[in-house]
């Protein structure tokens, strides 16, 4: 794979019912092609020598300090050859791995977010499509829409 795109389910602490409460991370990025910020998932180019799940770990942790360990993979569906890597992210997110040139915001969504985010603001395609499965998901089964079905 050429590049990777990373879809983390981040869980934290809800402090009002004491329980974990799913969000994805997302990051807000300047494109310079569009003149503008667009949320998209994190995302970059797979390395010499590096598999596509090794280069979707370092690619979080470089723009959002999150540790992440996928657990399903597929291989996008574009002109690119591009894998999707899926799982869980941990830790406290950080700029600190972002390269000088990026302007990069991280953004932890949870579902009322990810609705306003679709609504109000620039997203890419591939990321709308997956936000719209986490809308879809009942709580604490971000990732089902992975699982198959006896009923496909």
């Amino acid at each position: 794979a050429d590049g990777v795109i990373v879809y983390a389910v981040y869980k934290g602490k809800n402090k009002e019912k004491g329980q974990d409460k799913e969000k994805l991370v997302l990051i807000r990025q300047y494109r310079s092609t569009i003149n503008d910020f667009i949320y998209e998932f994190p995302a970059g180019l797979v390395d010499a020598g590096e598999d596509f799940k090794t280069a979707g770990k370092r690619e979080l942790k470089e723009e959002t300090g999150l540790d992440f360990e996928p657990f399903f993979t597929t291989v996008g569906m574009t002109d690119e050859s591009c894998g999707t890597v899926y799982g869980y992210a941990y830790g406290e997110p950080s700029k600190e791995g972002q390269e000088a040139t990026e302007e990069i915001d991280i953004v932890l969504a949870d579902r009322d977010e990810v609705r306003r985010i679709l609504k109000e603001e620039r997203v890419a395609i591939m990321c709308a499509y997956m936000l719209m499965h986490f809308l879809h998901s009942e709580e604490g089964e971000a990732l089902s829409f992975l699982e198959e079905r006896e009923d496909d």
